[in-house]
């Protein structure tokens, strides 16, 4: 009995050493993988305002009841289907994981106060979250977003940006 193991024992120990091989290198792999994590908390049912800003034009939703219509001054209601695009696209959008931390870089990112896409969301709790889109001037396929109080930037696993017009006739 001895003799017949004595001949399965370095293949054992070649099997044991690549399950040991495969654990490990899958163990490294997952470092590598992208975290998407959603852009908003906010809740589409909660929401009761949107403000999206850009440079000096700006735009508020109100949402009274069920439908959305432009706060003072502007009169009337969006179209239904901007704003249904905004509430798929934009607030049930994705972000993957930050890919710097550096205030310095927000230019590289289209990310300053005064490239960046301003939006304002408040739900009706009274809770307001901020977030600001840009697109990078180096690489205009590539958007990014970062939340205010939060010196992350993070890329848009999705197009935002032709989602947020900043005038009421944009949204009419």
């Amino acid at each position: 009995m001895r003799n017949k193991l004595k001949g399965w024992i370095p293949y054992l120990v070649i099997l044991a050493t690549l399950i040991l091989l495969l654990i490990y290198s899958q163990a490294r792999q997952r470092s590598f993988e992208v975290t998407i994590e959603p852009l908003f908390e906010v809740e589409e049912s909660q929401l009761s305002s949107i403000q999206i800003t850009k440079d000096t034009l700006s735009v508020e939703l109100v949402r009274l009841d069920s439908q959305w219509v432009f706060a003072a001054p502007d009169t009337g209601r969006p179209s239904t289907y901007r704003v249904n695009d905004f509430l798929k696209q934009v607030l049930k959008g994705q972000r993957e994981d930050d890919i710097s931390k550096d205030t310095t870089q927000y230019r590289k990112y289209g990310l300053t106060a005064d490239a960046a896409t301003k939006v304002l969301l408040k739900d009706r709790s009274g809770l307001s979250v901020t977030a600001y889109f840009g697109r990078s001037p180096a690489d205009y396929s590539a958007e990014f977003v970062r939340a205010d109080g939060d010196y992350r930037v993070y890329p848009l696993r999705q197009k935002a940006l032709n989602y947020l017009g900043a005038t009421a006739s944009w949204w009419r």
